[in-house]
């Protein structure tokens, strides 16, 4: 998805989010719930999503 040779920097967001691989990953219980759990990682009170991610 991200490999900077097949993504058009051109391409308008609401293009890239009706890419067919991305409505397929975000109607998949399973992938969302462990992305969430890295999107929103948190150490105490602080978003530590750039930091070294350690599930407790």
């Amino acid at each position: 998805i991200m490999d900077d040779n097949s993504v058009d920097g051109n391409e308008y967001l609401s293009e890239f989010l009706e890419n067919g691989i991305i409505k397929e990953l975000s109607q998949n219980k399973e992938f969302m719930e462990k992305w969430l759990s890295y999107e929103y990682f948190m150490r105490g009170d602080e978003v530590a999503k750039w930091k070294n991610y350690v599930k407790n």
